[in-house]
């Protein structure tokens, strides 16, 4: 077996010009550069996601926080008020109201009569309902103050008399 050279390498198959190039002078044209690779955009949309859900999670925390506080505040404050019976009947029923939804009585009462009663928790507010004992005619009346300042007065006249008052506080 005998020896063969191997082949001349590849030319490009154009005549060679000036500088390497083929004849003309210029570079042979392969289009534009491939683009880079786009960076996907649902990391971002992901994230926009998560952070709008944390910021809402946040002001509704916020805003429970800000509620509780308020309820608390408003249940643990307290009020004096004042109930006084007045009028010319000798003698009358009395139920008053003393907070925490407890009521008491104090029948057959002389008049003028008088209660002092702190009401807290958070329905504040008072109430007092009066009537006269018996067949006895006259006139009743009832006053809740707070502060003295006068929030309810109400008054009656006649047998049977009823009279009653309530105030909310504010």
């Amino acid at each position: 077996m005998t020896y063969q050279p191997p082949p001349p390498p590849y030319q490009g198959g154009y005549p060679q010009g000036q500088g390497g190039y083929p004849q003309g002078g210029y570079p042979p044209n392969y289009g534009y550069p491939p683009q880079p690779p786009k960076k996907p955009v649902w990391p971002w949309i992901v994230g926009g996601i998560v952070l709008v859900l944390v910021l809402l999670g946040g002001g509704c925390a916020a805003i429970v926080g800000v509620a509780a506080w308020q309820v608390d505040k408003e249940v643990n404050s307290s009020a004096d008020l004042v109930y006084e019976v007045g009028g010319t009947a000798s003698q009358v029923d009395i139920t008053y109201y003393t907070g925490e939804f407890d009521q008491n009585t104090a029948n057959s009462s002389s008049v003028p009569w008088r209660k002092d009663v702190t009401v807290s928790g958070f329905a504040k507010m008072g109430s007092i309902t009066v009537t006269t004992s018996g067949l006895e005619e006259g006139t009743v009346s009832c006053r809740i103050l707070r502060d003295g300042k006068v929030l309810d007065e109400d008054t009656s006249t006649g047998t049977f008399g009823f009279v009653s008052c309530s105030a909310s506080v504010d």
